[in-house]
């Protein structure tokens, strides 16, 4: 996986990656459609849980939002994801768009692969072994749509990736180009425990019966207990900006 300008597997300074990494970020949703429409109870379901998303504000690095998560009691999920651009193959291959994201992403969003299984948390280790989930499209024009395909391995930024899974008709988040996605972890290591490393745009969900309100509450007195512990703030505060935008063509949900 690699940044634009950045060639395949090579590590350059972390500040420049993460830059990069930010330039690309994006934070916007969209609506799509599925090839089947949901049964009404899943439609439903899906509904409210989306109801529930709310983007953060800014850039945030991966500890932050680690402690965000493991503290919070008013939300159910904490995601991150970053953009990234791939090579298929070879190291002058084609170019793939795609993201890196957390090991909870695809969970917070409610969405179900159309084959295999979305990344866990495992998947979000370095030491982990290299997994990615792919778009229905890429499913159907590089991997010829075959029904076996997990388990089988493609080839980005020179480098072996297990898929894991297909996402279905009308998944694009957070760009409606995206096509594959792994995790964020093991594509940028070095970041992992970099308090500094502002490059992460996320999202949270609300757990039934919060209010938006109740959560920036926790939200605030969570950063100053970091701040009391010496801590401190890695960027800008935790803030909660909107929901996740559903009118938008850059992005888009079956």
């Amino acid at each position: 996986m690699r940044s634009h300008g950045r060639h395949a597997r090579t590590v350059p300074a972390l500040a420049a990656v993460l830059a990069t990494a930010a330039t690309l970020s994006a934070a916007t949703l969209g609506a799509g459609s599925a090839a089947r429409g949901p049964s009404a109870d899943r439609l439903a379901a899906r509904q409210a849980t989306r109801g529930r998303l709310l983007s953060l504000a800014g850039l945030h690095s991966p500890p932050l939002l680690r402690d965000l998560a493991d503290r919070a009691f008013t939300l159910d999920a904490v995601a991150a994801y970053t953009l990234w651009e791939f090579t298929q193959g070879a190291a002058d291959g084609p170019r793939l768009l795609g993201a890196a994201v957390s090991g909870g992403f695809f969970e917070a969003l409610g969405v179900e692969p159309a084959l295999g299984r979305t990344l866990s948390a495992a998947d979000d280790d370095p030491a982990a072994e290299p997994v990615t989930v792919v778009s229905l499209a890429f499913w159907r024009r590089h991997l010829g749509g075959d029904p076996d395909v997990i388990g089988r391995h493609l080839v980005l930024d020179t480098r072996p990736y297990r898929v894991v899974g297909v996402m279905p008709a009308g998944f694009g988040f957070p760009d409606a180009h995206a096509e594959v996605w792994t995790a964020v972890s093991l594509e940028l290591p070095e970041a992992v425990h970099a308090r500094g490393a502002r490059f992460l745009r996320s999202f949270v969900r609300l757990k039934p019966g919060v209010m938006a309100a109740e959560a920036q509450e926790e939200m605030t007195a969570i950063s100053r207990q970091l701040a009391d512990e010496g801590v401190g703030q890695d960027g800008p505060a935790l803030v909660l900006a909107s929901p996740l935008p559903l009118a938008e063509s850059h992005a888009r949900l079956p």
